[in-house]
């Protein structure tokens, strides 16, 4: 009341007000803790609880999902003026958005998608994923921006399920257009059509289709039926429908609605603005050699990166003579991984070798009492360079009998600085430099020991592939991802994502 009166009455100066306060503040928190003495610690312990974190983050995302420049803002409140300074003298969004389309089924695809969008730092990815049950693949479908959160955006039930791949569906037709409208969307990575319709190729907005599998050309995903597949005629098709082992997905579907789908995927593929990636050549080539309309299509090899907050190799070294060799077998193990090959193997590879089963799944447990076979069945992503450098494993074995369109699994190893002993197919042959950072081998026990027993015998051919798989660092994912900016131009900005009332149809 003094220093208000002083104030008025032109007594007193803003400084002394200033001081003023400061005395007044300080007298009140004096008194504050006197009556309550644990006050700062109750007040530090609920800053490091942040209770209303989860709350926040739940805000902050529906927020983001709005668009564009309600991002710019929830940026500048972060502490970047500059990126609403940029959305409001430009109009356009702070980083060009890409739409990234696939299965939610996990494995290879789902770790692609998370590593790319955690990688790029200039344009900001959505993730359209489908949600499927035990009859459909796409029973609905959900939007999620996975550098941010793990938590969907916004969630769809689709009142037409898609029971594999729709050649058009205007149901999810008129969602992806209202999600391009609503979040202006620029270009589209399409890495699964599984619970997905034809529609997400011809957006007419620059679209990559990057062949992580043989689907949807083939429901059994790999191409491989009793053999490798050649060829996929009507016959072989309902054949593969009833009795192929690997094909346990699509119980209700005929082999007239696959060939139907085929003819129309190749039509969509030739589509203006749809580009064809491949992680290797063999798997473009197996494409093309069963769906031959492929061969006229542009295609361009991204090898995948991956996402290493650090370098893995270096703490490994090879066996010195007399030690016996330490293998790891990395990967689940199952029928199309080379388990009827592995269990003719065993008896003959564990009289040169000890072996750790890492990342076996269930499949592992019949060698768990095998003497001189370690098993880990589950581990987590960031604990495998922890479970390597505990066995020190000479070399990794690989015995897939499948065609691997890329294999992440052989690229960890390489980064670990481990040769590869693999089967001679697919993308092994291609990634693998025979006696120089690993040895190929046909999928018969007989040939695979052989190799083996050279290894063993000869430890000086161990230490030059050892030598050689190091001088090759590991591709990461920020660099697949500047190829892909590379490949993926922009779609013009048409400005403005859709206005609050046009969103309705998003939400």
């Amino acid at each position: 009341t003094r220093c208000l009166s002083d104030w008025s009455s032109d007594v007193c100066s803003s400084d002394l007000f200033s001081d003023e306060r400061a005395a007044l503040q300080a007298n009140a928190m004096q008194r504050l803790l006197e009556a309550h003495p644990d006050y700062l610690d109750v007040v530090m312990d609920f800053i490091r609880r942040d209770p209303a974190a989860a709350l926040r983050s739940r805000i902050d995302q529906a927020r983001q999902a709005q668009g564009s420049q309600e991002e710019a803002h929830l940026l500048a409140e972060r502490g970047h003026p500059h990126a609403l300074a940029c959305q409001q003298s430009s109009g356009s969004p702070v980083r060009p958005v890409q739409l990234h389309i696939s299965h939610g089924w996990g494995g290879g695809v789902e770790r692609w998608v998370l590593d790319f969008c955690r990688a790029d730092t200039t344009r900001r990815n959505l993730w359209l994923r489908s949600r499927s049950d035990r009859n459909a693949a796409g029973i609905g479908l959900a939007l999620f921006e996975p550098a941010v959160s793990t938590e969907p955006l916004i969630e769809w039930e689709l009142a037409l399920p898609i029971r594999s791949t729709a050649v058009d569906h205007p149901e999810y037709a008129d969602l992806l257009a209202g999600l391009i409208n609503g979040f202006g969307i620029r270009s589209m990575l399409v890495s699964s059509l599984i619970g997905h319709s034809l529609d997400a190729l011809a957006s007419g907005l620059p679209t990559a289709f990057v062949l992580h599998d043989l689907y949807p050309f083939c429901p059994a995903l790999f191409a491989h039926f009793e053999q490798n597949c050649t060829h996929c005629d009507s016959g072989r098709l309902t054949a593969c429908l009833q009795s192929n082992p690997l094909n346990v997905f699509w119980h209700n579907s005929t082999a007239q609605e696959w060939q139907t789908l085929r003819e129309a995927l190749g039509h969509r593929l030739t589509a203006q603005g749809v580009s064809i990636v491949a992680p290797t050549r063999s798997v473009r080539e197996r494409w093309v050699e069963l769906l031959p309309s492929m061969a006229a299509c542009p295609w361009q090899r991204i090898e995948h990166g991956l996402a290493l907050s650090q370098p893995l190799g270096g703490s490994v070294r090879p066996a010195p003579e007399g030690r016996r060799l330490r293998l790891v077998i990395p990967g689940r193990l199952s029928p199309q991984k080379g388990l009827a090959l592995l269990e003719a193997l065993m008896p003959s590879l564990l009289t040169v070798a000890d072996v750790v089963l890492l990342g076996c799944g269930t499949f592992g447990k019949v060698f768990q009492h095998l003497p001189g076979v370690s098993l880990v069945p589950d581990y987590q992503q960031h604990e495998l360079a922890a479970h390597l450098e505990a066995c020190q494993p000479d070399a990794a074995l690989m015995l897939s009998t499948l065609p691997e369109s890329f294999s992440y699994t052989l690229s960890e190893m390489f980064a670990f600085g481990l040769p590869v002993i693999a089967t001679r197919d697919g993308a092994f042959a291609e990634r693998i430099d025979h006696r120089a950072t690993g040895l190929l081998v046909p999928p018969r026990p007989d040939e695979v020991m052989a190799a083996l027993r050279e290894l063993d015998q000869h430890r000086a051919l161990l230490d030059t592939l050892h030598r050689n798989v190091l001088q090759h660092p590991p591709r990461l994912a920020r660099e697949m991802v500047e190829d892909y900016h590379r490949l993926l131009p922009l779609a013009p900005d048409t400005g403005q994502a859709a206005a609050d009332g046009d969103r309705k149809s998003v939400v």
